[in-house]
């Protein structure tokens, strides 16, 4: 879902959250990583060092997107 100016998609534990622009995001141009189970408060971005889950949930909005 959009949230704002980001796609957001939750899987499990994990949240991944989307600028829709690239370009024009100036903050977390590559996203945002988030393990809401080891930081609920969302403090920890984990879009570095958890490239394969973020893969795995960009693929997931991806799929979510194309069935609308």
């Amino acid at each position: 879902p959009l949230v704002h100016d980001k796609w957001t998609v939750r899987d499990g534990d994990w949240k991944l959250i989307l600028p829709r622009n690239r370009q024009k995001a100036k903050v977390f141009p590559k996203g945002q990583l988030y393990n809401l189970a080891a930081d609920p408060s969302e403090t920890k971005n984990l879009i570095e060092s958890e490239l394969l889950k973020a893969e795995q949930l960009r693929t997931l909005l991806a799929a979510r997107l194309s069935r609308r």
